[in-house]
């Protein structure tokens, strides 16, 4: 009686699989699930989606020492390029790939890259929980920040580097021309350009541009010490900018003077020079009265005086043309004096 009770067993627990597996057909390098309901599919007949597995792909993980992975390749002679699909089951787009540690799935995240519909990918390293790249679904990039709206590329942090191998650069291009903007956290932030040879910045600063609040651009070269100051209201002082301003009135203070070969100034007008010398109806001092004054005054007239000079500087151009002013005086003094001798001349010959 035993052992018909376990053939009868035997029998039904051979049925039974029978049916399970009737469920399956192959068809050479195909194996579907012949149900309309639970697609399957791998080398395909039919299913659609939940797996449906087309062509070469391959799904394998690396065991002994040899590395996991999964390759896309798409049929032989195909135009159309392999990709992975990842979605979200609920209204909100939300959809993310994550890495995890050696060889366990339970591991926190080594890298995520998430997308969110409407915003764009977000990239995170590990234990972060604030991304550190953002690319916007407008195409604007934010590096350890997200993008400000306007602009196309958006870097924030205490130190950012930019290298371009041997020959560095940094080009910048749009229209109506390229631009780079250095803006502080407040008006007391003082934004800089510092030049280092080495590209860490680890070693001195050889050069810098500093703009400072209410006090102009800096320029400093062979450390941070400023040489030059471009002030706010435009006026230009080279040399030590801590203890020298630029006098009223003038643009340009060069401490400690200016060695050139050549320089060329040029007058506003002809007014300022001193042709008008020359005119019938000037007036020549005569020379008992420029005596007088230079016993009076120790300079010439129309002169500055020493203390003069010292206290406010010269015009260059107006020096000039006081000096000219002077020859040609000279001149018409010695002009006089030839009147004068022809006419003595005349009478001793009378």
């Amino acid at each position: 009686m035993k052992i018909k009770q376990n053939f009868f067993l035997v029998v039904a627990f051979c049925i039974s699989m029978s049916n399970l597996f009737s469920q399956w057909t192959t068809s050479g390098s195909d194996c579907y699930l012949t149900t309309t309901t639970n697609e399957v599919g791998i080398g395909l007949t039919a299913p659609t989606y939940k797996l449906h597995v087309i062509g070469t792909e391959r799904v394998a993980t690396g065991t002994g020492g040899t590395a996991g992975y999964v390759d896309l390749l798409a049929a032989t002679g195909s135009n159309n390029p392999s990709s992975i699909e990842i979605g979200s089951g609920g209204t909100t787009v939300y959809s993310q790939i994550d890495f995890k540690g050696y060889n366990n799935l339970a591991d926190d995240f080594e890298g995520r890259i998430v997308y969110s519909d409407g915003n764009g990918f977000y990239f995170y390293t590990a234990g972060n929980t604030t991304p550190k790249m953002i690319i916007k679904d407008n195409g604007s990039v934010g590096i350890a920040t997200s993008p400000t709206a306007g602009y196309i590329f958006h870097v924030n942090g205490a130190n950012s580097l930019f290298e371009y191998g041997s020959s560095d650069f940094v080009v910048v291009t749009g229209g109506p021309g390229g631009q780079i903007w250095l803006a502080g956290a407040g008006s007391s932030s003082n934004p800089k350009l510092m030049f280092t040879d080495d590209h860490d910045g680890s070693a001195s600063i050889d050069g810098q541009i500093l703009y400072k609040d209410g006090e102009g651009m800096n320029f400093a070269s062979g450390g941070t010490t400023t040489r030059m100051r471009i002030k706010t209201d435009g006026k230009v002082v080279i040399g030590n900018t801590s203890t020298v301003t630029t006098p009223s009135g003038y643009l340009l203070y060069v401490e400690d003077g200016i060695l050139t070969e050549r320089v060329k100034v040029a007058l506003c007008c002809s007014t300022e020079w001193s042709d008008f010398v020359f005119d019938p109806n000037y007036e020549l001092l005569s020379l008992d009265s420029v005596e007088q004054f230079t016993k009076n005054n120790r300079h010439l007239p129309g002169m500055p005086s020493a203390e003069e000079v010292q206290a406010d500087g010269i015009d260059v151009a107006k020096m000039d043309a006081l000096l000219l002013k002077q020859i040609e005086e000279l001149w018409l003094q010695l002009f006089l004096l030839k009147k004068e001798n022809d006419q003595l001349k005349e009478l001793l010959n009378k």
